[in-house]
């Protein structure tokens, strides 16, 4: 069981550095719409899982690859970007403290509701249900990685403009 549960740990580390990474050249709008999606699949694959060490470390790596590297961009870049200079910690605080009230108090309720009135085994149905309300919700996200956003305003500079400048 614990070698399972270390897949939280070694595909979160990952996750945190490398989707973030990824949003740096696809943009914040795609990584998070990807990062969703690949979140959802790997929930539903984990849910329906042989109980063989390998399937569930796996899957569960790939899951929480997805999943906290969400959340280091949900609550890094697209929170910081999306505010301006003087709001930028009121709006991390709110992403961070809406994922609390949520993931630490609605979400275990909602979760003991459906354990007892449909069997513990559907608890996965409501994370892949948030997870697919997320991916839509991204889809409505102003694309703010600067990468992104210069490439659509300003042209490229060539080597000889940067060094003479």
């Amino acid at each position: 069981m614990g070698i399972v549960v270390s897949a939280i740990g070694f595909g979160g580390f990952l996750g945190q550095f490398l989707v973030p990474t990824f949003s740096d050249w696809i943009g914040r709008r795609a990584a998070s719409i990807l990062s969703f999606l690949g979140s959802a699949i790997f929930i539903y694959l984990f849910a329906n899982a042989p109980a063989t060490v390998m399937s569930l470390f796996g899957l569960l790596f790939v899951l929480s690859f997805f999943s906290l590297g969400l959340i280091a961009l949900l609550s890094g870049p697209i929170a910081a970007e999306s505010a301006p200079a003087g709001l930028v910690a009121s709006s991390i605080g709110l992403v961070v403290g809406a994922g609390e009230i949520f993931g630490g108090g609605i979400a275990p309720v909602l979760s003991g509701i459906i354990a007892e009135n449909y069997g513990i085994q559907n608890i996965f149905y409501l994370s892949l249900v948030g997870a697919l309300i997320g991916m839509v919700i991204s889809f409505f996200i102003k694309e703010t990685a600067p990468r992104k956003v210069n490439a659509t305003t300003q042209p490229a500079k060539t080597v000889n403009q940067v060094e003479n400048a």
